[in-house]
């Protein structure tokens, strides 16, 4: 049982390893291809902002993280840009369960796997029941953009082929995904499954494709739109600093 126990959590970390070194490659991979545009790399630019204003003091910290969390909050969870950029509601509906199925396929991979190294069995079980939902709902999200494309002659004709190939992707990663956390749930002792390894395949296809899809794009697109958030608040902020001064001085 030990040994067993033993291999099962081996694997569990030659996953993890797996995955995270997949997903630093297709971060430099996302870089690399960033710069070819002659642009700066905004995710750095975003982190390098929060960095300074952490040094800052009279709350500059404070304030820049805040404009990251509304921007978030009003961007990705309520879609705002989203809609700007999509002309039709099933466009914005099937960006929004790719969104919402991908954080819930991360939050409960994560934690699945911090339960299962410390033993509660029924959260793993628990989490392994959301993986499967959120899988189910990313690939119905990319069965809905592809939809979208195929249905609609004007679009299907201007789609590039990288577009078909990644919403493709994504429905396949969201079926394999679910059906590999619902042979966890009926087999918890099964070590690298089918549909587990089918899942782990996909998921380094996907994550070395992203980069070379409209997915740089929209990240880069993103951390953009929150930079210029940030640096407007701060021009707000020095404006009314020196209105501030002013009024003082007028009084003096």
């Amino acid at each position: 049982m030990s040994a067993a126990y033993g291999f099962l959590a081996g694997y569990s970390f030659a996953v993890a390893a797996y995955v995270v070194l997949l997903t630093c490659l297709s971060g430099l991979l996302m870089f690399a291809r960033t710069r070819s545009w002659g642009v700066s790399f905004t995710p750095i630019d975003l982190l390098s902002t929060l960095l300074d204003a952490s040094r800052r003091r009279e709350g500059g910290f404070r304030s820049t993280l805040m404009v990251v969390a509304d921007s978030a909050y009003q961007n990705i969870f309520r879609l705002r840009r989203a809609g700007a950029w999509c002309n039709e509601a099933v466009h914005v509906e099937g960006r929004a369960l790719v969104l919402y199925g991908s954080i819930g396929l991360l939050l409960a991979s994560i934690l699945g796997f911090i339960s299962a190294h410390t033993g509660v069995i029924l959260l793993t079980d628990v989490l392994l029941g959301v993986e499967s939902a959120s899988g189910l709902v990313f690939a119905a999200g990319g069965f809905i953009l592809v939809f979208r494309r195929a249905r609609a002659t004007n679009i299907r004709a201007v789609t590039h082929l990288d577009t078909w190939v990644l919403h493709s992707l994504i429905i396949l990663f969201g079926v394999a995904s679910a059906l590999s956390s619902v042979y966890g749930l009926v087999n918890p002792t099964a070590v690298a499954s089918a549909p587990h390894i089918l899942t782990l395949v996909v998921l380094g296809v996907l994550l070395l494709y992203a980069p070379f899809s409209e997915l740089t794009f929209l990240i880069w697109k993103g951390a953009l739109i929150t930079l210029k958030g940030i640096r407007g608040e701060a021009q707000r902020a020095e404006s009314s600093v020196d209105s501030r001064g002013t009024t003082l001085g007028g009084q003096h």
